[in-house]
């Protein structure tokens, strides 16, 4: 036979020429053979079928199933055009910054404010700590509102607050009242004054022993930091609710008192003693 032709025999007495496997005949008298066009899916082949390829064109490749030899665009990657096979990238999922394949699972990148959770092989987008989505597709990523006890936040909860509104402390990243506020509202979070004991004019807390000034008449007692009000020397207490402090009518046998009782001398005439 002529090149690029063999000896077919389709029964035990005919012998005729035909082009070998991925060759075509150009003529026939005489018999001229010549490379067969590769199937439009394939950059180069065996033979001009789908299933014939030798390798791909570029980001497609090859997948075998037995002797069927495929071309495909990689993962990825998606056709453009079948004839010829040409490959483009994949768009990427609305939450995907860059990404390797067109699923929500398959990110590389991130919007800003979003990054990677990865399980196993999946590798998906969500807002950071202390951001929620303002949108999903595609995703955008907003600061989270801080807890209402918070001025200034790192994230949602009452223990991420860096900074807290007047009269409120931060206390382990939670804001609180200060010491003689107490909280007149949850939210907005809001810390009002908090109403002295009846036994102070002023005070820098709510207990007793917190008072900072007296009524007329009384004074200042103080034990470590504990400071409360008594009615002075010479004075006795009349009602504690509110305190109020009148002048002692001491008992016949006192010079000064603290009270009208026998008992409540507080020094005694000359010759006698307490």
């Amino acid at each position: 036979c002529p090149d690029e032709a063999e000896i077919f025999s389709p029964n035990p007495v005919q012998k005729t020429c035909r082009c070998k496997k991925g060759f075509v005949a150009k003529s026939k008298a005489p018999l001229k053979c010549i490379k067969a066009p590769c199937h439009a899916t394939c950059a180069t082949c065996s033979g001009p079928g789908a299933n014939e390829c030798l390798t791909c064109a570029a980001d497609a490749e090859i997948v075998a199933n037995e002797d069927d030899k495929i071309c495909q665009c990689k993962k990825g990657f998606v056709a453009e055009s079948q004839s010829p096979l040409k490959c483009k990238k994949a768009p990427c999922r609305p939450t995907c910054a860059t990404c390797s394949g067109p699923d929500a699972n398959e990110c590389l990148t991130c919007p800003a404010d979003a990054e990677i959770v990865t399980n196993g092989n999946s590798k998906t987008c969500q807002c950071k700590r202390g951001f929620v989505a303002e949108s999903k597709s595609p995703l955008k990523c907003k600061k989270a509102p801080c807890h209402p006890t918070c001025a200034t936040c790192s994230g949602p909860d009452a223990n991420e607050c860096l900074s807290c509104i007047t009269d409120a402390d931060l206390v382990d990243k939670k804001c609180q009242c200060k010491k003689g506020f107490i909280v007149e509202s949850q939210s907005p979070f809001k810390c009002a004054k908090a109403p002295c004991d009846p036994t102070c004019k002023t005070c820098s807390g709510p207990s007793s022993d917190e008072c900072l000034t007296c009524i007329d008449d009384a004074e200042i007692v103080a034990d470590g930091d504990k400071k409360k009000c008594q009615c002075k020397q010479g004075f006795f207490t009349e009602s504690k609710n509110p305190l109020k402090c009148k002048t002692a009518v001491c008992h016949p046998s006192c010079q000064t008192c603290s009270g009208p009782g026998e008992n409540e001398c507080l020094t005694c005439p000359q010759d006698a003693e307490i």
